[in-house]
């Protein structure tokens, strides 16, 4: 029998800032992992913070995976993410 876990697995890992013409592009390979947890809920604002003790406010980056599971009576989802 499997675990139910209510939440995404969030895994933080260490990453240079490069930019290309002085615009930031995503890590093209996983840094040193830093904090893994079960995050609850994805909606976030950190600002100049950090989202766990041991990752810095900036220079990371955050993988989540996961099952989501929606009522078959949702018609439409959305999802945002702002960087």
């Amino acid at each position: 029998m499997s675990r139910v876990i209510h939440g995404l697995r969030g895994e933080y890992y260490e990453h240079t800032i490069e930019e290309v013409n002085g615009t930031p592009v995503p890590p093209t390979n996983r840094g040193r992992k830093l904090a893994e947890r079960i995050d609850k809920t994805i909606n976030f604002n950190w600002g100049n913070y950090e989202p766990h003790p041991n990752v810095p406010a900036d220079g990371f980056t955050v993988e989540w995976t996961g099952l989501v599971k929606f009522s078959l009576h949702v018609r439409k989802i959305k999802y945002h993410l702002y960087s």
